[in-house]
């Protein structure tokens, strides 16, 4: 890494970035933006490479989604995501390859004493360099499925996202057959903050509605929480809308 643009992190946790210029078994010194420092190497806890440009000490792992909807982002091979959603939904991601995963999620106290389980399926691919295209399915019990296409734009840590979804499910949870169109976004504030939003209006064949979830994701190494409202209401009748609290979270395992 000698002459390379590194980030160091002290046991202590103090953080420095700048170009590596030489390291041994004692010192360690790296040119900043505000001189050379030397730093005991046996107090180094990692050195780790990174880009001009890159503004944040680690990339927020989990970007495939968003607070419930998905993103055409990927899971990264071998990477094995949990989720939960509002306390009672829990939920695992399973990376096959750097296009391809799948997951199911199970929730058995909402939606009733028969509770819910699904299964998914997930494809995403980068078609350029802020540009992603994917799509999947996700079976829920009682024969009922949604499937979906998605586009995102932009970086893994600020982008938008617009999906079309088709849904059938007749027999159980949220309406029955039709289409939604979602729009979510997400904005790295900074190392530990983002702000997300997600928005879906259902085109049912009775009465169309919108649910949208407006919040922040908190970011750790391999943690995320997320703290929301959500609101539901028949499209253009504002006075039937619901509000309630939205809370999630992932760990990369």
């Amino acid at each position: 890494m000698v002459n390379q643009q590194v980030r160091v992190k002290m046991f202590d946790g103090e953080r420095y970035h700048g170009v590596l210029l030489r390291k041994n078994d004692t010192l360690a010194v790296l040119s900043t933006k505000n001189g050379e420092f030397s730093l005991n190497s046996a107090n180094i806890k990692r050195i780790k490479k990174f880009s001009f440009g890159e503004k944040f000490w680690y990339s927020n792992p989990h970007n495939t989604h968003y607070f419930v909807s998905p993103s055409a982002i990927p899971m990264q091979r071998k990477k094995v995501n949990y989720h939960n959603y509002m306390l009672t939904a829990n939920s695992i991601q399973v990376g096959l390859s750097k296009n391809i995963s799948i997951g199911s999620t199970i929730d058995f106290v909402n939606f009733g004493s028969d509770g819910i389980w699904s299964l998914n399926f997930k494809a995403g691919f980068q078609a350029a360099k802020m540009l992603h295209i994917g799509g999947g399915v996700v079976w829920v019990r009682d024969n009922a499925f949604v499937s979906y296409l998605a586009t995102t734009l932009g970086t893994k840590e600020t982008n938008v996202t617009i999906g079309i979804n088709y849904k059938h499910m007749e027999t159980v949870y949220i309406g029955s057959k039709g289409f939604s169109v979602a729009l979510s976004g997400v904005h790295r504030l900074s190392n530990k903050i983002s702000l997300m939003i997600e928005n879906n209006l259902y085109i049912e064949r009775t009465k169309p509605f919108s649910v949208g979830i407006y919040g922040i994701q908190l970011h750790f190494k391999r943690n995320n929480f997320r703290f929301a409202y959500s609101l539901s209401n028949p499209w253009n009748e504002f006075s039937g809308t619901r509000f309630f609290p939205f809370v999630g979270y992932s760990r990369m395992l």
